[in-house]
């Protein structure tokens, strides 16, 4: 499903939202005044706090009531011809062959530009990178102010009217300027921005489901909700890659803010206090590298939080002038999201404080659960509903338990001036993650599994006293809860610490079509690719010895790119119709650093499989569940259909030898019709012989086609893209179209 339909989808359930929101309001004004009547006089500090933690989730609560009430979701114009644009790629320290990916991607975006190395480590190599790719190379003998510095830097000596800004590790897709242009045909918007995303699916944040199709990461809800709602109210902020910012805008707030260490941000707040529009565009049309590990999350959410508290207070917020009163509660809740680390820390460990000591943070717990269960279910509720899918209970309290220490740290923004900059590393290091890093996790688990144990065993005699069993045995589940958070997200770590290697392979199926020895050339797919490794599953009389070289054809959309492989293992899968079946993995030997270039650029622009082969990053929000138990017709419509298969497929008149990579949805029976992407252009009537490559094995199949050249069905092209018509093929534009095709028996 594309955005544009999500979103449809989910305000068609804007009555149902609103009764939701209201019960919520309704039981949280119950809760809280009977919560003002019952604070312990005998432990105030304690019980004021945990009022505090408490209100803090109904603030957060009502915040995503307004930032989700209303999205735009919008579709550009094209844009204007001949308008002068830079792009700039900033750089410290990353990995040349990084840097050489972004710049070969920026370099091939379509519409007309100049592509500019930003380099703060005054590196030879990058400055030999940037000649032999023809692009603009700046270096800087000071370092000041970081990557501000570095922007600012640059606008001295570029003269073009529009900045696009990628980091050194974001690939972008070739319609990357055309898509967001367009927007600035309107003379008010000062910046553009589009989503962040990442490949290496791997990561920390990231949580994905092969099985059900499904790819969320930890920044989803803060752009498809959070994003597209400030959208609406014209406080979309600027994040600082994948984005396009009018240059005479920036002149007139005196260039990209430097006061902080978010610059992006607080550059945002300057422009709209200005009275510039801001355009948050759904889409994502560059891809980078997320924290590769839990040590580097840590230290990027350190520096994002540190700076945007800091943005606060440089800029007086929500006091300053200039901005909308809808614009400032906007920002005000970008920065009142780090504190959400004290609350969790309150959180954590009130019921092992109770269990250990009797001294509870309420007064009198006879009618608690009558007052504090309607509240809780509510909030549970709503903020999955008004999530709208982005957000799974589960899932946010683990990230929640992993990130609360240094949100906590974030907050001293306020109060220091400066923070030291520091770059994400963009490496797969893998190793051991330093113990103190998961120390406050530890805490959590050990102090809560004591109170726990404590509770069960020996309660203190002052919890006996003034407390029903029933509320013990809350407190103690509550324990348990926090307990097992800790021990969930200091497993990950270690995990993620021993599964790590150097290099981030994509397991996407590729048609690869292998010979060895000069033999017949049989057709697999790949089960995970990069530009150096390739792993697939082989038919073969006997197992091939390390150090066989095969020859390869891989697949790629529009084009395929002949290659040999050198086997480095071949471990036995299973027997196949005419031979053995071997899992290989080998090291791919490139002809040319072109070739090469070609595969990677089409791995990590991602954006035209992750169309394909991901359902989405939605979760089904509670009412879509009742809606669906509910109604027959709703719930058969939601049923996944399954993915799309790989083909190899030639026409009527072309030679065996001649065949070109091609999806079909399913593998479709004989007399069925079936959705068809080709990847050229076809004619109606026209005859195709293919070999589909599904999980059930190679089979051939006869297809007509019923409507070519139809318009692109975006429903068929997953949840991350909103237009559909084209997708980054190397150096050519392929288009991007489903069709319709008849299945027909085979000769």
């Amino acid at each position: 499903m594309n955005l544009q339909r999500f979103y449809e989808r989910h305000q068609s359930r804007h009555g149902a939202r609103l009764v939701l929101g209201a019960f919520f309001i309704a039981s949280a004004v119950s809760y809280f005044s009977w919560r003002l009547t019952v604070f312990n006089q005998e432990a105030l500090i304690f019980s004021t706090a945990f009022f505090a933690a408490e209100f803090y989730g109904v603030m957060v609560t009502l915040m995503m009531f307004f930032l989700s009430w209303r999205v735009r979701v919008r579709e550009p114009e094209p844009p204007a011809p001949g308008l002068k644009v830079d792009v700039f790629i900033p750089t410290f320290n990353e990995p040349p062959e990084l840097i050489r990916l972004t710049a070969i991607a920026a370099k091939e975006i379509r519409y007309p530009h100049g592509t500019w190395l930003l380099d703060d480590g005054n590196r030879r190599e990058i400055r030999e990178l940037a000649r032999a790719l023809g692009c603009r190379y700046l270096a800087r003998e000071r370092n000041t102010h970081a990557k501000a510095g570095n922007l600012n830097n640059a606008l001295k000596y570029s003269k073009a009217d529009f900045i696009a800004i990628l980091d050194a590790d974001h690939v972008p897709e070739e319609n990357f300027l055309e898509r967001l242009l367009g927007y600035f045909n309107d003379p008010k918007v000062a910046f553009v921005q589009s989503p962040h995303d990442y490949y290496n699916i791997d990561s920390f944040q990231f949580r994905n489901n092969p099985k059900r199709r499904l790819l969320w990461h930890d920044q989803t809800l803060f752009y498809q909700i959070g994003q597209a709602g400030r959208d609406y109210w014209n406080a979309a902020t600027f994040c600082g890659t994948s984005s396009v910012l009018r240059r005479s805008a920036l002149d007139a707030v005196g260039g990209f803010a430097t006061e902080t260490v978010t610059e992006d941000m607080h550059t945002a707040v300057r422009l709209q206090k200005r009275g510039y529009a801001s355009v948050f565009h759904p889409e994502p049309l560059a891809f980078g590298v997320a924290a590769t590990d839990y040590t580097e999350y840590l230290q990027q959410r350190l520096r994002w939080g540190h700076g945007n508290v800091q943005t606060l207070r440089e800029e007086g917020l929500p006091f300053c002038r200039g901005l909308t009163v809808p614009q400032r509660i906007c920002y005000i809740n970008l920065g009142m999201n780090y504190f959400e680390g004290w609350t969790r820390l309150i959180l954590y460990f009130t019921p092992s404080i109770v269990l250990l000591t009797g001294v509870a943070p309420i007064g009198d717990t006879r009618l608690f659960f009558w007052f504090f269960i309607p509240y809780f279910l509510f909030s549970i509720l709503c903020i999955e509903e008004f999530g709208r899918g982005n957000v799974r209970l589960l899932v946010n309290e683990q990230m929640a338990m992993a990130r609360f220490p240094v949100f906590i740290l974030a907050t001293l923004g306020l109060f220091r001036n400066r923070t030291r900059w520091r770059i994400t590393s963009k490496e797969r290091k893998g190793g051991q993650v330093p113990p103190y890093l998961v120390l406050p996790q530890l805490l959590v688990l050990i102090i809560n599994a004591a109170a726990l144990a404590a509770g069960i065993i020996w309660p203190p005699e002052k919890l006996i006293l003034t407390m029903s069993g029933g509320t013990i045995a809350v407190i103690c589940m509550w324990a348990a809860v926090n307990a097992l958070l800790a021990w969930s997200v200091i497993f990950a770590v270690v995990r993620d610490s021993r599964n790590k290697g150097t290099e981030f392979r994509f397991q996407i199926p590729l048609p690869i079509r292998y010979s060895i020895g000069g033999r017949a050339p049989c057709c697999t797919t790949s089960t995970e690719i990069s530009a150096d490794g390739i792993a697939f599953t082989a038919a073969f009389e006997s197992a091939p010895k390390s150090g066989t070289v095969l020859d390869c054809e891989i697949f790629l959309p529009g084009r395929s790119l002949d290659t040999k492989v050198e086997v480095e293992s071949a471990v036995t899968s299973d027997h196949g119709p005419e031979a053995p079946l071997f899992d290989i993995s080998g090291r791919i030997v490139w002809p040319s650093a072109n070739a090469r270039d070609l595969l990677n650029r089409s791995l990590h622009a991602c954006g035209w499989y992750r169309r394909l082969w991901w359902d989405g990053d939605h979760f089904r929000t509670p009412l879509e569940w009742i809606a669906d138990l509910l109604n027959a017709k709703s719930r058969k419509g939601r049923r996944r259909t399954g993915g799309w298969t790989p083909v190899l497929y030639r026409g009527p008149r072309e030679d065996e030898a001649e065949v070109h990579f091609g999806l079909i949805r399913q593998e479709p029976a004989p007399g069925a019709t079936a959705a068809f992407i080709p990847f050229k252009e076809m004619r109606d009537g026209e005859s195709i012989m293919a070999l589909t490559l599904g999980k059930s094995g190679r089979r051939e199949v006869a297809m007509r086609v019923r409507a070519g050249g139809s318009t692109p069905d975006a429903a068929h092209l997953g949840a991350k893209g909103l237009h559909g018509t084209e997708f980054p093929s190397p150096r050519e534009t392929v288009p991007f179209q489903t069709i319709q095709v008849s299945i027909e028996p085979v000769e």
